[in-house]
């Protein structure tokens, strides 16, 4: 199941805490949206994530927009957050959350492109572990 949510421009997580019960863990992974929306935002998006314990940048959702030498790895060198990874590429986040989630913690998706695809991916590799460890 999908879940979407749209936050209003500039928006922080700051509603995130009402929603997060105390130990549970929010991992957020945020696919940025256009690399010239990314690089022009890029101040804003430094710290814009401080509520969450863990956070996953994947490489720019192009979009309408030809590749240029941008990349959300540099977004990624900006940011202040403690626990910040960039992982390019969908596949390899979803391996990565598969490795870390745990029960209780909060998965959020950011995306305006096709890292929605995570959330299916990590859902049925977690029914695949529950399988296995029957």
């Amino acid at each position: 199941m999908t879940m979407r949510i749209t936050l209003p421009k500039y928006a922080p997580l700051s509603w995130l805490p009402e929603c997060v019960i105390p130990d549970q863990r929010l991992w957020v992974v945020w696919q940025p949206h256009t690399y010239s929306r990314t690089q022009a935002l890029l101040p804003d998006f430094a710290g814009a994530f401080s509520q969450a314990d863990h956070v996953i940048v994947t490489e720019v959702f192009a979009a309408r927009e030809p590749k240029i030498s941008f990349s959300a790895a540099q977004v990624v060198h900006v940011m202040s957050h403690p626990d910040v990874k960039f992982i390019p590429e969908l596949p390899a986040v979803s391996a990565y959350l598969l490795t870390r989630l745990q029960p209780g913690d909060i998965l959020l998706i950011l995306s305006a492109g096709d890292a929605d695809q995570i959330s299916s991916q990590v859902l049925d590799g977690l029914k695949q572990r529950e399988k296995t460890n029957e």
